[in-house]
């Protein structure tokens, strides 16, 4: 298994090149929030666009869209009304050309599993996360587009039909990655990363980010790296790779300000541009 460092990620950070617009970095369709949760859609958008994605529409309730312009301001809002949410997310993603769409932080098991059907039917790359992890499980369906699962070790079980947290995580990362023909990222100390024929492991992080919400900045982060380089299969794991390394080093960027005791999710996106230039200006390895 090899173990990400900075020359790995610098060598697969998204190019920037100066003759760009927005279209140049990617699209994305964020499917997050329901009522009472809209703090993980915020956290997500807000890591999407400071990982340098070019554009972040949010489908979100239509009583919480005043959440996201408050809280996001680049972000675009997509208002869903109840009854008729599946129409409306058809509706929006017919008529724009999106890179990808992120789904699942704070979305609720029920709307989860509802739309989920219709994002296999969407044909664009996926990015799951939280509760949009619980309908795969429980359909036992495999992605027909290229799609990143980004577990924590319960949300594994449930993946596998397992009871417990797996213990041999390399086995479950690959046992996941071949059921849902998907890119895994398994969360913990040690993060791995695996289409299920390469295995990543992550070397940054720590218990600053062992807090509620950091999961959701990650997922956007990984859908902002994936969304500039075209979101294809190729470069899959690469783009979540180079995400969760990005995203540990941001905690321990924020944990050396405040302590890794005092670090919150809505801290992290703060960091992002800080880690990026340090991996940038990193020497060979």
């Amino acid at each position: 298994m090899k173990r990400i460092n900075k020359t790995f990620v610098k060598n697969n950070l998204p190019k920037r090149p100066e003759n760009s617009n927005k279209g140049s970095f990617g699209k994305i369709f964020s499917l997050c929030g329901s009522a009472n949760m809209m703090g993980a859609a915020v956290l997500a958008a807000k890591a999407a666009l400071s990982g340098g994605a070019g554009y972040v529409a949010a489908a979100v309730p239509y009583e919480e869209k005043e959440v996201l312009f408050a809280s996001v301001p680049e972000a675009v809002a997509l208002p869903l009304n109840a009854g008729r949410e599946t129409a409306q997310i058809k509706k929006y993603i017919s008529k724009t050309k999106y890179t990808l769409v992120l789904a699942g932080p704070g979305l609720g098991v029920k709307r989860a599993k509802k739309f989920l059907p219709v994002l296999q039917k969407i044909n664009l790359p996926l990015v799951l996360d939280g509760d949009a992890l619980n309908a795969p499980a429980r359909k036992n369906f495999k992605f027909k587009t290229p799609v990143i699962l980004t577990p924590h070790p319960l949300e594994a079980a449930r993946l596998l039909n397992l009871k417990s947290a797996p213990r041999d995580r390399k086995k479950a990362a690959a046992d996941i990655a071949a059921k849902y023909n998907c890119v895994c990222v398994l969360k913990g100390k040690g993060t791995i990363i695996t289409d299920g024929k390469t295995f990543l492991q992550n070397t940054t992080g720590g218990s600053a980010l062992a807090k509620a919400g950091t999961g959701d900045v990650l997922a956007g982060l990984i859908s902002a790296l994936w969304a500039q380089t075209g979101a294809q299969q190729k470069n899959a794991l690469s783009a979540a790779a180079c995400g969760v390394y990005i995203h540990g080093l941001c905690g321990e960027l924020a944990g050396k300000k405040f302590s890794d005791y005092s670090v919150l999710a809505s801290d992290l996106h703060k960091f992002i541009g800080r880690a990026i230039k340090i991996i940038s200006n990193a020497k060979p390895t």
